[in-house]
């Protein structure tokens, strides 16, 4: 994916990996008011609710305004500033996404002595990705296969324990010297849900759309096709620039039957 912009400080556009991670406008805060936000409710006790989030413009600003009154809410610059609400009294509640109103993470910013909850209800629904520079095409498509091959890892059961049993990159993508690029990555950081499991789990519980699809909702075949001919085509880019049209399409019918067990 692409985005036709132009960055100053990179002076170039960006390209970004497929989805690594799902994520959302949550609610969190002392309670009652934490599920007082994350309900969308002012009834009751609820109605001393002060709702602490980031202004500017943002997306997460709009949607609280149009669901509270703006006598409810507190806008602040940062999102720093959202901890430091809990902690002075400013909010009772604030509302980002979930790194930042993790219980976890609001304990290290200094909100330690009092209670704290989080809310259920994910409200937005923001893809985060990794960004490379666009003029840089074959690095951004080697990330790219990268993060596929650590989801395809944890689909296919290999682990960081089994790494070598990932099947080798063809010589089509990116060269001789990259054969075992994708097992290389397992073996060093282990696939996507021993990944999930190390550094997010405690504080952005997996469930929803972070989780491996089962296959059952025909949707699935569709973006496995879109993936496979994404493949297909930067390994085409890249070959040409190598061998020619002949060694692209024998290795793409290889890695068709490689990955055609996902659908």
């Amino acid at each position: 994916m692409e985005r036709d912009v132009n960055q100053g400080s990179a002076g170039a556009g960006f390209s970004f990996s497929v989805p690594y991670l799902y994520d959302g406008l949550r609610f969190g805060g002392i309670p009652p008011f934490g599920s007082c936000a994350d309900n969308l409710t002012i009834d009751g006790t609820c109605s001393s609710l002060k709702l602490c989030v980031v202004g500017g413009g943002s997306t997460h600003a709009e949607f609280v305004l149009s669901k509270f009154p703006s006598s409810n809410v507190v806008l602040v610059s940062s999102t720093s500033d959202l901890s430091v609400g809990l902690v002075d009294g400013t909010c009772n509640a604030i509302g980002q996404e979930s790194p930042a109103i993790s219980e976890t993470v609001i304990r290290l910013n200094g909100y330690d002595d009092g209670p704290y909850e989080t809310g259920t209800n994910v409200y937005t629904k923001e893809p985060l990705a990794i960004v490379a520079r666009d003029d840089d095409p074959f690095f951004a498509d080697f990330v790219n296969w990268v993060l596929l091959g650590l989801l395809t890892a944890e689909e296919m059961g290999i682990t960081q324990r089994d790494a070598d049993s990932f099947p080798k990159v063809t010589a089509f993508a990116f060269g001789e010297d990259y054969h075992f690029m994708l097992s290389d990555a397992i073996r060093a950081v282990g696939n996507y849900g021993e990944m999930y499991a190390r550094h997010l789990e405690d504080i952005i519980p997996r469930d929803g759309l972070n989780l491996l699809n089962s296959g059952a909702d025909p949707i699935i075949i569709i973006i496995l096709i879109l993936i496979w001919l994404y493949l297909l085509i930067t390994g085409w880019k890249s070959t040409q620039r190598r061998t020619g049209p002949n060694r692209w399409w024998n290795d793409g019918k290889n890695l068709g039957a490689r990955i055609s067990h996902l659908w």
